[in-house]
């Protein structure tokens, strides 16, 4: 009754909008796997031949796995490129502008909240949603990087990350502390 969306509103909106499904980890998706690794990912397909799923399709491919999981399994990080750049949300400067997200949730009748806290983004995962992170420099990335966080479990969190290396299941748990400071403030 204060006037204010606080963590306890917050709380009481995500609980209105959990799911019945158990959450499990999503599929989950690489952006470099042989299959379309070197598909041209760039703005209007004519920015730079450089730029492919493999090298800025982490957005697309963090996305292809929350869609794939809940609304359609034949979705996969190609299909989710084709319709960012498509639809107009591939940026020219390289990656993926992050109201594509949105889109995607409207296109599919999902819910979507975007928020710059953590404690909100935390309390969406306890409720069994997913959640999209922008990360910066970190154990996932030297610039900036997309993951899909869908668990947490004490002080561990659970990560999708796209991008696969010989260190990915190192990646894919971490410190709630580490995700805190990993994600961009813009």
């Amino acid at each position: 009754a204060d006037g204010v969306v606080g963590v306890y509103t917050w709380s009481k909106a995500l609980e209105a909008t959990k799911t019945n499904i158990v959450i499990t980890q999503p599929v989950n998706y690489k952006q470099n796997d042989k299959r379309w690794t070197d598909i041209i990912y760039t703005y209007k397909n004519t920015y730079s031949k450089k730029q492919t799923i493999g090298s800025s399709g982490c957005g697309p491919s963090a996305l292809a796995d929350i869609v794939a999981t809940w609304w359609d399994s034949k979705i996969t990080p190609v299909e989710m490129c084709k319709l960012a750049v498509d639809k107009g949300y591939r940026l020219k400067t390289g990656g993926t502008n992050h109201k594509f997200f949105e889109y995607v949730a409207k296109l599919y009748g999902g819910h979507y909240c975007e928020t710059t806290s953590h404690t909100y983004a935390k309390l969406a995962v306890q409720h069994g949603h997913y959640v999209i992170v922008n990360v910066g420099p970190s154990r996932w990335t030297s610039g900036g990087h997309f993951i899909c966080w869908w668990k947490i479990s004490g002080d561990t969190v659970y990560i999708n990350d796209p991008y696969d290396t010989k260190y990915t299941k190192v990646k894919e748990k971490a410190p709630w502390k580490e995700l805190k400071k990993a994600r961009k403030k813009k």
